[in-house]
């Protein structure tokens, strides 16, 4: 994951066997986004929900991961 050239404002796609948290701080820090399909035991805590979701969107809120 060191190899890709992350750009501010794009998004990546990670698969749940990736959990390097100090890389996806990094991605982050440069303003880009990133969706990890969570493993049963994270850690998180949730800082803000969406209250206005499209049709078929059953929860969407930001968090802070933990641990």
């Amino acid at each position: 994951m060191k190899e890709i050239p992350y750009e501010p404002g794009s998004y990546y796609i990670f698969d749940r066997a990736y959990n390097n948290f100090k890389m996806l701080y990094r991605i982050h820090q440069i303003g880009a986004y990133f969706v990890v399909r969570a493993k049963k035991n994270l850690q998180y805590k949730t800082i803000k929900w969406k209250r206005r979701l499209p049709k078929n969107v059953l929860s969407d809120g930001t968090i802070e991961l933990t641990g």
